[in-house]
């Protein structure tokens, strides 16, 4: 069964998480990625990770975002490097790059030179902050994007720090962008037989995911006063947050507040006119904390779901992996890994009926290097040819 992105070649200097992801995505839907790295070093993300999870020396960092790539070793420095990238840029269709701006430019692998090269072209680029601009030549990275986008400051209690996400949000999501601008330049391609330049960054991923509230504000309407008892968003009503049951927690979403006086057994609600569920948002949230510990987690859904009360457990990792719903979309997929062993991957969150899950590459993530001499000779270079370039330090 031929794969959306089948016959599409992807050369990737991409790095960190989210150009990872983002071409992790590609190569889960048929692309051939090619992953550049540094000689004897691998990408960056091979030598951190997240807890220090690491095992046989491997990065479950790097295990995380790379499977259904190829690793190609070269040095950007060495002037060889860069002609052997010339030599494969006519054969391939995307390139993808997420350095500081200005760095393939001065490696000479920027896109006015590379399109010159290759017409049909689609070069897809992200930074933190956007390649033009004050901020162009800040360090990018989540948390601290979380911090300059408005993001962080959304979240906690009112008079207390804020509370930025604790997932790399904006990594993920800039690399759904950035996956769906290639995609939207590979079809235009296929009408104007050209390519052209994608650029997405951090900030802009940032931004986009706080659409809703950021439209309000700035048409007029303050929503960024967080409530004192921590409420889950500044600007939903209560009882809009996470509450305390008697063996775990339990969420809240929009709910009327006649509603929640007859599931709760709480007649104060009943008294209180919904249009004052924001300004008596926080006395809201501690009736409803002096009732909610009385029952179970299970007994509270089960009361809530009676009257169509939005509700839903709060389950940690660990109760995620065994919950049905978890399961039956069949999140987990086994690769064999050469130096690993069994590795668990999270599966790519879409499902094409023309491309069954089933139907999908799951090639373990590379070892550093594994392609090196595929691709080396795939330009026409002998053994003798590549022993030479190993030895000089090129690839």
């Amino acid at each position: 069964m031929a794969l959306p992105l089948e016959g599409i070649r992807v050369l990737s200097f991409a790095q960190l998480g989210q150009g990872p992801a983002a071409t992790q995505m590609l190569g889960d839907y048929g692309a051939e990625v090619i992953k550049v790295e540094r000689p004897g070093v691998g990408a960056w993300e091979r030598g951190t990770s997240g807890a220090g999870c690491f095992r046989d020396g491997e990065n479950f960092f790097f295990l995380s975002l790379n499977r259904n790539k190829k690793s190609f070793t070269l040095n950007l420095k060495d002037k060889r490097a860069i002609e052997i990238i010339d030599q494969l840029i006519p054969t391939v269709d995307i390139v993808v790059e997420n350095y500081r701006p200005g760095v393939m430019d001065r490696l000479d692998l920027g896109y006015d030179r590379l399109s010159g090269l290759n017409p049909r072209l689609v070069y897809a680029r992200s930074t933190g902050y956007g390649s033009e601009g004050p901020y162009r030549d800040l360090p990018g990275q989540d948390l601290l994007v979380q911090g300059v986008s408005g993001l962080a400051a959304m979240g906690g209690k009112d008079g207390e720090l804020p509370v930025p996400a604790s997932i790399p949000i904006l990594d993920m999501h800039a690399a759904a962008l950035l996956a769906l601008g290639v995609c939207m330049a590979l079809i235009q391609r296929g009408s104007t037989g050209r390519g052209q330049l994608i650029e997405t960054s951090l900030l802009e991923a940032a931004v986009h995911l706080q659409a809703e509230p950021l439209f309000y504000f700035v048409n007029g309407w303050d929503i960024t006063k967080r409530s004192k008892s921590g409420l889950a968003s500044p600007y939903h009503p209560a009882p809009y947050g996470v509450y305390q049951s008697s063996d775990g927690s339990f969420v809240l979403s929009v709910v009327p507040l006649q509603t929640l006086a007859t599931v709760f057994a709480i007649p104060e609600l009943s008294k209180i006119d919904q249009s004052e569920a924001t300004q008596r948002r926080d006395e809201i949230k501690r009736l409803l904390d002096q009732v909610t510990p009385t029952k179970s987690t299970a007994q509270w859904l089960d009361v809530c779901k009676k009257y169509d009360v939005w509700c839903a457990p709060v389950l940690t990792y660990h109760s995620l992996v065994e919950d049905p719903q978890f399961r039956y979309l069949d999140f987990l997929h086994t690769v064999l890994h050469p130096k690993v062993g069994e590795v668990h991957m999270i599966r790519s969150p879409l499902r094409l009926s023309g491309s069954p899950l089933s139907a999908l590459p799951n090639n373990a993530p590379p070892t550093l290097g594994q392609n090196t001499d595929e691709l080396l000779m795939e330009i026409g270079l002998d053994a003798a040819d590549i022993r030479l370039l190993r030895h000089e330090g090129v690839v």
